[in-house]
């Protein structure tokens, strides 16, 4: 009969299968052989005991093997030097061999050659210090590299369990990870919006930020911008109590606008959202937030605005402007007929030339309007803008208690200008600096050339990019409260007991139509300063040349082309009073059908003076180039309510000889008829300056 020690190590090694029966059950063995031996007499007993305890063994082998093999590592028992004594490598393909093919190798012959180097220092460090070790390595197997973790653990009898396991998922997932930060780290510190962190009071300081954020408030690093309350940056208390009672309430603020100012000083506007994260308990622990500075897009906005009001503005102001010129033509051209039939030295001549005056300063409104009435085009040349800015300057200042000082540049380039409209921007402007210094003072003007755009020039303007000339006006004055600086451009917004409310206005709309820009900068108590950007000419420089004013006898037909019969009237009158024969037309239709008639008869006409707008009839852009087809001789003079009718900028363009804009003189009729007739349309360009 087979005996228990042989027994018990055949069937434990029936259920290890290829493994060699353990050490600790071979000491079981023996202990059992020896209980055998000791209690033979009472074998009844002890096979009772031996069948009971194998049903035990059977039972917690089945728990163990189980548990062995869920196991999704590879196991390994080595001996001191590395020889594997056990393994379990089923289920498993990161060797791709059996466990009797790696029984009785060393496990550092397993692997390449520089991984097995690794296990041996690893066998060896376990080996003497009887402490865990570990390491990670890779391996290229199957065209793919995996990433294993070495784990070997010290155990009786000199031996060593090596568990290996694989982690490439892990590895993965890390660099992933990694990947993910880096691209985040990259965006937050590359991107133009500022992302910052602050504290759960909101209000003290910055946790976090990154460049884009230190950049937008002035600041030179992100260390330096750390150091500075978030309280310092608000401009408006109330708008600060307001930003962190949303956040506080509702957790979070949604694109709202703060009006913020830089290290500086510099005022910038900011669109913020924020999001408050919490702790357990329900308190803020800090806010998460998003700032972009929208202050350019705020000001395009703002010039966008401007231009639509200064728009619908324009196209009533236009009407009533062309109109009311009709009608000054007939106050100022019978004032100027009067005029001529009396004596300088009498009463009724002073009388009259009152009334010339009223009748121009009502013309200066009139022209106010035109300046920003829809389709306005100043009439532009190249000028010296240092010679216009201290002619201006100093006409305002005459007798005032206000000193102007001049800041020229030596090579200040001439600028392409309506020298009339300029000229009135900087009266408004002077004018305005004046009245803020009623107890006197010193206005600066300030002229350089600059250029915007490129590398080197300026940035963040509404302007295309090339050479400009930049004026600065500033005053010692009471200032421009903050919360009018966004409407001292809107249409009669005054602050003024006196004023129409449209100088800056137009001042505004002047620049704006010559291709350039203005801004205001003001500080209460301290003074404003206006600075303007007007494009540099690329032409030279006029010499100026002397219209003589005085009348003298005309001679030859000329025909009248306007709607209004108050024009026929007094144009007539006047044109007779200059020795010429008048004829009358009241639109285009019927004017070309009176000069084929006069061409037909041999009396044409020498020049026929034509109003630019019919109301529901043919205009005189339309008839010129007809009648000019007709009689190529007959001198054609635009004149239009419209001043700034962009025909009246580039006459000739359409067929023109000269313009005498409304209302007009006798003695500007007189000028552009002589100088037409005369062959003179060099003289005839410069009609508009009188």
């Amino acid at each position: 009969m087979e005996d228990i020690h042989s027994l018990l190590k055949r069937q434990l090694k029936k259920y290890f299968g290829t493994l060699h029966v353990p050490a600790p059950w071979e000491r079981f063995i023996k202990a059992v052989d020896a209980a055998y031996k000791e209690f033979d007499t009472d074998r009844t007993m002890l096979e009772r005991s031996l069948d009971l305890s194998s049903q035990e063994l059977l039972q917690a082998n089945s728990e163990m093997r189980a548990i062995f093999q869920a196991i999704p590592d590879l196991l390994f028992r080595l001996s001191n030097d590395g020889i594997i004594l056990d393994c379990k490598v089923g289920g498993t393909a990161d060797l791709y061999l059996s466990a009797e093919e790696l029984i009785g190798r060393r496990i550092q012959d397993v692997p390449p050659e520089e991984v097995g180097g690794r296990f041996t220092e690893m066998v060896r460090l376990v080996g003497e210090t009887k402490s865990v070790a570990c390491f990670e390595y890779s391996l290229a197997m199957q065209n793919q590299i995996s990433f294993y973790e070495a784990r070997l653990l010290p155990l009786l009898d000199d031996q060593i369990i090596a568990i290996i396991r694989n982690i490439t998922s892990r590895k993965e997932a890390e660099e992933a990870l990694r990947e993910s930060e880096e691209k985040y780290r990259t965006l937050v510190e590359n991107i133009n919006v500022g992302i910052y962190r602050s504290a759960g009071d909101i209000v003290s300081y910055f946790l976090q930020a990154n460049p884009a954020m230190a950049k937008i408030f002035g600041y030179s690093s992100v260390g330096e911008f750390l150091k500075a309350p978030v309280l310092q940056f608000f401009r408006n208390p109330e708008q600060l109590e307001l930003f962190v009672q949303e956040i506080s309430s509702n957790g979070f603020v949604k694109d709202r606008e703060l009006s913020l100012h830089k290290k500086d000083g510099t005022p910038i506007v900011v669109s913020c959202t924020a999001k408050a994260q919490y702790d357990a308990n329900g308190t803020i622990k800090w806010v998460d937030g998003v700032i972009e500075d929208i202050t350019e897009r705020k000001q395009i906005e703002e010039e966008i605005l401007k231009s639509s009001k200064l728009e619908s503005l324009g196209i009533l102001a236009g009407g009533i402007a062309h109109d009311f010129n009709n009608i000054l033509t007939a106050i100022i051209g019978n004032i100027s007929l009067a005029k001529s039939k009396v004596s300088p030295e009498s009463a009724s001549y002073s009388r009259l030339t009152a009334a010339e005056k009223a009748s121009s300063r009502a013309q200066d409104l009139t022209q106010q309007l035109l300046t920003f009435s829809k389709g306005g085009a100043p009439i532009r040349k190249a000028a010296s803008i240092e010679e216009l800015l201290k002619e201006s300057a100093r006409f305002v200042m005459s007798g005032s208690n206000v000193l102007c000082n001049f800041s020229i540049a030596d090579d200040l380039l001439p600028a392409d200008i309506d020298e009339g409209q300029i000229s009135q921007v900087t009266n408004n402007l002077v004018i305005n600096a004046q009245q803020s210094m009623p107890r006197g003072g010193i206005i600066a003007i300030w002229a350089e050339n600059v250029t915007v755009g490129g590398q080197t020039g300026v940035t963040g303007l509404p302007l295309e990019d090339g050479k400009y000339i930049k004026i600065i006006i500033r005053d010692q004055g009471t200032g421009i409260p903050e919360d009018h600086l966004d409407k001292i451009f809107d249409p009669y917004f005054t602050t003024k007991q006196h004023g129409s409310g449209l100088g800056l206005t137009t001042t505004y709309t002047i620049i704006k139509k010559h291709g350039g820009y203005i801004s205001v900068k003001s500080q209460i108590g301290v003074g404003t300063a206006f600075s303007i950007y007007l494009p540099a000419s690329r032409g030279r420089l006029e010499e100026k040349k002397v219209i003589a004013k005085e009348t003298s006898a005309g001679r030859g037909r000329v025909l009248i082309m306007d709607d209004e019969e108050i024009i026929h009237d007094v144009a007539g009158s006047m044109l007779l009073h200059l020795g010429y024969d008048a004829d009358f037309a009241k639109d285009g239709d019927e004017a070309i059908d009176r000069v084929r008639k006069a061409v037909e008869s041999g009396t044409p006409f020498d020049a026929i003076i034509m109003d630019l707008t019919i109301p529901g009839g043919m205009g005189g852009k339309d008839a010129v180039q007809q009648i000019l087809a007709i009689d190529p001789k007959i001198k054609a003079i635009a004149s239009s309510g419209y001043s700034n009718d962009p025909i009246m900028a580039e006459f000739k363009k359409y067929g023109f000889s000269a313009i005498v804009p409304k209302p007009y003189k006798l003695e500007d009729l007189n000028n552009a008829l002589q100088q037409v007739t005369s062959g003179d349309n060099d003289n005839a360009n410069r009609l508009y300056e009188l």
